[in-house]
């Protein structure tokens, strides 16, 4: 199964699904927690905006747990779904978040970890986009593990400590650094200069 594609009769409750979005740059992602007779009568759990309003996928304020028709979920995209259980090998030569090394968990599991969200049983944390996004909840549906293969190993922990670091390497510099593009006197490409 190289692409992931799936067709609607080869759907089953707790598949994690996700769909390609703006032009292949992201995918959403998310869990079928009620199948039925068509697409737009079978629903997903996903972690995104409310559909009834005007709020864009990436404004993370208004971010939720949800239960939507298939039909939103895909919104025009096709659908396609993570593999489980997959080696190493593969997961290394497949795009990042299109499938997974780990088992998942019974189906009537995924589904009820999903509901338990949605229905207020379960707490979720507000959406960012390196630590907690759709993928990071599909994820803990399946495996009960709590991460995302999309953002790059370490990236998510790590950003802070990141942002922290560019901060105190700012601050060791600014006394090399022009004030104005007329103030260079002493400042060299290489730094200051020792003349």
């Amino acid at each position: 199964q190289v692409f992931h594609d799936v067709k609607f009769m080869d759907l089953s409750v707790a598949d994690h699904l996700y769909c390609w979005r703006i032009g292949g740059t992201y995918a959403h992602h998310g869990v079928l927690v009620e199948k039925g007779e068509a697409p737009d009568t079978s629903f997903v759990a996903e972690f995104g905006p409310p559909r009834d309003s005007v709020a864009h996928e990436w404004d993370s304020r208004y971010a939720s747990i949800q239960r939507v028709t298939l039909v939103d979920f895909m919104d025009g995209s096709a659908l396609k779904r993570v593999v489980y259980g997959r080696r190493l090998v593969e997961k290394v030569l497949k795009r990042s978040g299109s499938m997974h090394l780990a088992n998942p968990d019974p189906p009537d599991v995924v589904v009820k970890r999903a509901l338990s969200v949605i229905n207020g049983e379960e707490e979720w944390g507000q959406y960012h986009l390196l630590k907690n996004n759709c993928e990071h909840f599909a994820i803990w549906c399946k495996t009960g593990q709590l991460h995302s293969n999309q953002v790059p190993f370490g990236l998510a922990k790590g950003v802070d400590t990141v942002v922290e670091a560019l901060d105190a390497v700012k601050l060791k510099l600014e006394p090399f650094i022009p004030k104005s593009d007329s103030d260079t006197r002493g400042f060299t490409a290489l730094g200051p200069s020792t003349v």
